[in-house]
């Protein structure tokens, strides 16, 4: 699994549809404390991956991803890989 830092332009592809590639930025990563959370969600999320879309998927949007403890990336709930370009 690939080590990502802040900076870096990754591919989001959704495991549902890998014809969709969007490309985005690591802006920050976030602890369970600033998400909100309680000690307990570390039994289902491992990483929280803020990212800024580029282009056709969102110009400057904005979004979260998680890891879970399967190491598996979501975004809004849907299975993605994530890429460095």
């Amino acid at each position: 699994m690939p080590e990502f830092r802040i900076g870096d332009v990754v591919e989001i592809v959704n495991e549902g549809t890998p014809s969709e590639i969007c490309r985005a930025t690591v802006t920050r990563f976030m602890s369970d404390e600033e998400q909100g959370m309680a000690a307990e969600v570390e039994d289902y999320v491992t990483r929280w991956v803020e990212v800024e879309l580029d282009g056709v998927c969102g110009e400057g949007d904005k979004q979260l991803l998680t890891m879970g403890t399967d190491s598996r990336y979501r975004l809004n709930g849907c299975r993605v890989l994530l890429r460095k370009t």
